[in-house]
């Protein structure tokens, strides 16, 4: 029985030295694109592939770092599997549509997709919630801690209401002499300050005294500890009726035309790049999203760079 190609791929990455964890970010990556593209990674024509998972990541993806990821990813996967002389065809292609898609796409804005566009709410909308709320209950608090600074990822459900005794630089904490929210981002294995706006402050010192005996902000009162990141997400959608990643698109979005230096301090306060501020959460929500399909005749906009050429060989 023929080796998958998967296997083939892993084992040589194995053999160069790649990490476990690389090794494991390679295979879930490239099983991705064949199968969203629906293509077998073990039949189909290799040469032949790279146009449509090349469409497929441009159409997905805006961010340059992602698209060139995916496409390396793709490249690496290729040369392993096809012998030097039939890699060697389209070696300078990759290279190729490398260059000339990382320049496009930094110019390019993603479009949100019909989900997003369905839910999607103006920031506008977004505080007229937060403020219709009556009860400054714990929901209260998550509104308020995603609008009065820049919304943030599920990881505010550990917020310590103090700096801890231990774990200070992997903990998420409230500094109060500074007036600083130190957040922890898991997804990042990073911390970064966010100012605390002094509405906020008055609401979170009142909060806090009215919960003595919880180390954190947002306590589990069923047991010792904190919310978890489901609870947290259920009651985002409840209060504010879409998802914490959607409010995060919405605040930025609705916030394009700041200045720049605004948009750099907002981008490292929701724990990303510039680059990713604008070209991951600024979202085009008046385009008609992109739905992709192998035999799809919609006219590509990055056609101009596919060279159809590339699988002429009678590989």
């Amino acid at each position: 029985m023929e080796q998958p190609r998967i296997d083939i791929f892993t084992d040589a990455l194995q053999v160069a030295g790649s990490s476990v964890k690389s090794i494991a970010q390679y295979k879930y990556s490239i099983n991705a694109l064949y199968r969203n593209c629906n293509l077998d990674i073990n039949t189909c024509n290799i040469v032949e592939s790279i146009d449509t998972i090349l469409h497929y990541i441009l159409h997905k993806y805006t961010i340059v770092s992602t698209i060139k990821n995916n496409i390396l990813y793709l490249r690496r996967f290729v040369m392993i599997i096809l012998s030097p002389d039939q890699y060697a065809i389209v070696d300078n292609k990759f290279k190729e549509i490398l260059s000339k898609m990382i320049v496009h796409a930094e110019n390019s804005q993603i479009i949100a997709s019909k989900r997003q566009q369905t839910n999607w709410r103006t920031w506008d909308d977004i505080l007229h919630v937060r403020n219709s709320i009556k009860v400054k209950d714990m929901n209260y608090i998550i509104a308020c801690l995603y609008t009065y600074i820049p919304p943030n990822r599920l990881d505010m459900c550990s917020l310590y209401n103090d700096i801890p005794v231990i774990n200070q630089e992997t903990s998420s904490y409230i500094d109060w002499q500074s007036e600083k929210i130190f957040m922890y981002a898991d997804k990042i294995n990073k911390q970064y300050p966010i100012d605390i706006p002094s509405e906020l402050l008055a609401i979170l010192k009142t909060w806090v005294a009215s919960i003595k005996g919880s180390l954190y902000v947002l306590p589990n009162y069923d047991d010792i500890g904190h919310i978890n990141r489901q609870t947290l997400a259920r009651r985002l959608i409840k209060i504010f009726g879409v998802s914490c990643n959607v409010l995060r698109d919405i605040y930025v979005t609705c916030h394009r035309t700041e200045s720049n230096v605004l948009k750099l301090k907002h981008a490292r306060e929701m724990g990303h790049t510039l680059e990713t501020h604008t070209a991951k959460y600024d979202k085009d929500i008046n385009s008609k999203p992109y739905v992709y399909t192998p035999d799809s005749n919609i006219e590509h906009p990055y056609t101009e760079y596919i060279d159809p050429s590339w699988h002429d060989s009678p590989i």
